[in-house]
């Protein structure tokens, strides 16, 4: 995901705290929705031409919050993507992948919220 942001990714957190201090309320609100900034590496999708991720890590890496933002990210770039949620189970895949604090209702900024047959998981 690329943003105009992205040059503060490199600076240190005393520069990014200045930077955040001098935001209005409106920008404060849609800095905090830039994931480029604040994902590490491994977090982000892989270049190339590919189809699946599957990211398999420990407990606390933070895969459900790169799984959702690159689900953001592909419904913002093709509002057609047909996007499929891999749980054990349907009410895992609610709780956790859509309503959770990492999940998808979470990542989307609240003036653009995933549309309504999602949601409705």
């Amino acid at each position: 995901m690329t943003t105009s942001l992205e040059w503060l990714a490199e600076e240190s957190n005393e520069i990014r705290g200045r930077v955040v201090g001098a935001l209005d309320q409106r920008e404060k609100n849609e800095f905090s929705f830039q994931w480029g900034l604040f994902a590490r590496p491994e977090q982000l999708p892989p270049d190339g031409d590919w189809r699946i991720w599957m990211v398999m890590a420990g407990r606390g890496f933070g895969k459900t919050r790169a799984g959702a933002e690159w689900i953001r990210m592909i419904a913002e770039q093709h509002c057609d993507a047909r996007i499929a949620l891999v749980s054990a189970s349907l009410i895992e895949a609610r709780a956790v992948m859509v309503e959770g604090e990492s999940g998808l209702l979470a990542v989307f900024p609240p003036e653009c919220p995933p549309s309504a047959p999602m949601a409705q998981i």
